[in-house]
């Protein structure tokens, strides 16, 4: 390939007629590319496709057959029982061992302020 036809493809004359070749196929590829749609006549522009919300992103819920089965009532026992647990102030063999540095359970919770998500 001589050089007035690199430069008239607006290539660098350093590139070899095969890579000259290649670039060539390649863009004639894009061009294709860009004026073939596979939907037909009332396709959306690519980047606007639907507003909705697809499925796997929905959330919690999205498949209702997939989603959590209900706790069984020894379960949910259970849980409450741990937090009861949890829910208490430090004892004082506690403060006197760490020499008053740690003063109160800072993960106290205060049953009306802050719920378990139940």
């Amino acid at each position: 390939m001589s050089q007035e036809s690199k430069t008239s493809l607006g290539l660098s004359p350093f590139f070899s007629t095969e890579q000259v070749l290649l670039l060539s196929d390649f863009r004639a590829g894009l061009e294709e590319a860009s004026h073939h749609t596979d939907a037909g006549a009332g396709a959306e522009p690519r980047g606007m496709r639907s507003t909705e919300t697809p499925p796997h992103r929905a959330g919690k819920g999205a498949y209702p057959s997939v989603s959590d089965s209900t706790p069984t009532e020894n379960s949910i026992k259970r849980f409450l029982a741990k937090k009861q647990k949890e829910n208490r102030p430090i004892p004082q063999w506690i403060r006197m061992k760490t020499g008053n540095k740690i003063r109160y359970n800072s993960k106290r919770r205060h049953w009306r302020r802050t719920k378990l998500g139940l």
